[in-house]
C-alpha cells in the first residue's frame, strides 16, 4: 500500500476510504502505462484484457447471446 500511495501522490491513502473504481482505473491505467513505456499505441496484456471488441462492433458478449 505504501507503493501505491508514494506511485499515486497520496491521491490513495490507507487513511482514508477511497472510490474502489477510481482506485481500480488508476491501477489499471499505471499498469498498462509502465508495461508499455508509455508508448500510446503499444499493447499489453491490459488492452488485450479490457479492449474486447473496440472498433470491430462486438460488445463483449453482453446481454442477448
Amino acid at each position: 500500500m505504501q507503493a501505491v500511495m508514494t506511485t499515486s501522490k497520496k491521491r490513495f491513502v490507507i487513511e482514508r476510504q477511497g472510490d474502489p473504481v477510481e482506485f481500480y482505473l488508476w491501477l489499471l491505467n499505471t499498469l498498462h502505462f509502465d508495461l508499455t513505456d508509455g508508448k500510446p499505441k503499444k499493447q499489453s496484456v491490459i488492452t488485450q484484457c479490457f479492449q474486447v471488441g473496440v472498433g470491430s462492433g462486438e460488445d463483449g458478449g453482453g446481454a442477448g447471446q
